[in-house]
């Protein structure tokens, strides 16, 4: 568990070996929501693919059950069902007919499948992935349960706060640190570069 404070102590370890000058919270906070985005989107872009992914990808990882209402799964902000959810990685979902139970893994609706009046079977369940709302397919049978496993939100990192109990692992931190040096490296050329012109710019005045 890290706080917002102790990433922020771990962050200008860092950046005083490379950089000089320092930054306000509200900044901070600015540079740390950006870098913790950039290093999820990363992790879900190479889960799967990379073991060490996968390890690090453990902190974001949130499984569920779930009793879909009229076929559908609520993820949207205020969602109870599938609270914080950034992107589906798998479910499964329950169909019985004629007294048979059927638990299947289901896929995503391809684009050109999406205009089809043909969408999945309780053999081959489907589903469509709005920004809101998983629509399960087909509609003309009930899906009873859903199980998955889904990538939650980004985290909110206050660089303030000593009482925050953020479940980063050491190499999560490292990875968000990583990218907030590189975007505080960034902002510090933009600032340098604009202070520049605007001294320029003055000058050219008098």
């Amino acid at each position: 568990m890290y706080s917002g404070q102790e990433i922020k102590d771990r962050f200008f370890t860092f950046w005083d070996t490379l950089q000089s000058g320092t930054f306000s919270n509200t900044k901070l906070n600015y540079i740390f929501e950006k870098a913790e985005t950039q290093y999820l989107y990363n992790i879900m872009d190479g889960y799967g693919l990379n073991l060490a992914v996968e390890n690090e990808a453990t902190t974001y990882l949130i499984n569920f059950t779930a009793v879909p209402t009229n076929n559908a799964l609520d993820v949207s902000d205020t969602s109870i069902v599938m609270p914080n959810c950034e992107r589906l990685i798998a479910m499964a979902c329950k169909f019985i007919k004629g007294g048979v139970t059927y638990y299947e893994y289901s896929r995503q609706l391809r684009n050109e499948e999406k205009i089809s009046p043909l969408k999945g079977n309780i053999r081959y369940p489907k589903y469509d992935y709005t920004n809101t709302t998983i629509r399960i397919y087909p509609t003309t049978e009930t899906c009873l349960e859903t199980k998955g496993l889904y990538f939650r939100k980004a985290f909110t990192i206050d660089v303030a706060s000593t009482t925050q109990n953020l479940p980063f692992t050491d190499k999560n931190v490292q990875g968000i640190i990583n990218n907030a040096l590189n975007l505080a490296a960034q902002i510090t050329r933009e600032d340098g570069y604009y202070n520049m012109t605007e001294n320029e710019l003055r000058q050219n005045e008098v």
